[in-house]
């Protein structure tokens, strides 16, 4: 598991970007404490850095820098109707950070942003007043919608904070998903209700193949154990189901696996989803991966939304029950 602070080798020129108004910010300065090999180059705007043209997502995934910022704009959004709103009428997505460590190939991220550089935006505690301002009844926030907060908890801390802010607002409800194993940065936190832990698992093969940096099967495996041991709610996604060579075998013999490592009745819920973008997202994601077959497969376009023929996916769902339903 890659730990950002200590293996430099996702910045190999150790720069963190910072700008100007957020340089004395106590956080800010507890972040960069963190990164004190790093140099310091100091914007007026962190899409100064962000928006420019021309980048390259496969260079900068392997070069990772640290843009520390001031979030100027609404941070806390309703949430996608193709995304899963578990039962809520209010639910909502928030960004307290922007871009992940990880280098997913299918991630719609580098189809929506022009970087792959990650923005932590250091006046968290507005978006936390966003939250109390317009958040008046029981709601469902997701915490990682443009992100993994997880991944890189021993940066910023920010599950912590949302932590201690779901504590004292039981009627909203957080999800923190991650692909990471550093349940270990949260470990000595009292669990809470309404603070649901998710990891996003995918086959071994498949993290092989297209979840480049991401650990592998069995260290998600042990969190969400650890996770469920210490009390926490624990929720597995199977996602993005991806539709490759010989993947409904692949997939059967990951659901019959998870049965069999993990006591399904200990788990708030597990489920899974096919892999589906935004037409223009993967437009740009083609692009950045001329040869992948991944990109390869007929797409169905359903009012913008690109989605896998009905035969694979009826496949999935009949293995899937076969093994957590029936």
């Amino acid at each position: 598991m890659m730990n950002y602070v200590k293996n430099l080798k996702y910045s190999k020129n150790n720069i963190v970007y910072v700008e100007e108004d957020v340089i004395n910010e106590e956080y800010t300065k507890e972040i960069l404490k963190k990164l004190k090999n790093h140099k310091i180059i100091k914007v007026k705007h962190y899409k100064d850095i962000f928006n420019r043209k021309n980048q390259s997502h496969l260079y900068q995934k392997d070069n990772l820098k640290i843009i520390l910022a001031k979030s100027n704009e609404k941070k806390l959004y309703e949430g996608s109707e193709i995304c899963n709103n578990f039962g809520f009428d209010n639910f909502y997505y928030t960004v307290s950070s922007m871009n992940c460590i990880y280098d997913c190939q299918y991630c719609f991220l580098k189809g929506m942003y022009p970087s792959s550089y990650i923005v932590i935006f250091v006046d968290y505690e507005n978006i936390i007043k966003e939250v109390k301002e317009k958040v008046e009844k029981k709601a469902y926030i997701s915490l990682s919608y443009e992100g993994d907060l997880l991944a890189l908890e021993n940066l910023h801390g920010l599950n912590r904070k949302w932590i201690n802010f779901a504590r004292d607002n039981p009627s909203i409800y957080f999800e923190s998903r991650t692909k990471s194993s550093n349940f270990k940065d949260i470990r000595d936190i009292n669990p809470i209700d309404n603070y649901i832990l998710s990891w996003s698992l995918s086959p071994q093969t498949i993290i092989d193949m297209y979840e480049k940096h991401t650990p592998d099967l069995d260290s998600r495996i042990d969190n969400i154990k650890e996770a469920i041991k210490r009390g926490w709610k624990v929720r597995i996604f199977i996602e993005p189901v991806l539709r490759v060579q010989n993947g409904v075998n692949i997939y059967r013999e990951m659901f019959e696996y998870l049965k069999k490592e993990i006591n399904i009745d200990d788990l708030d819920d597990i489920n899974f989803d096919f892999f589906r973008i935004n037409r223009d997202y993967f437009k740009r994601l083609k692009n950045i991966y001329k040869d992948s077959i991944l990109f390869a497969y007929p797409f169905e376009d359903n009012q913008g939304i690109l989605e896998y023929k009905d035969d694979f996916k009826n496949k999935i769902n009949e293995e899937f029950k076969k093994i957590f339903v029936d």
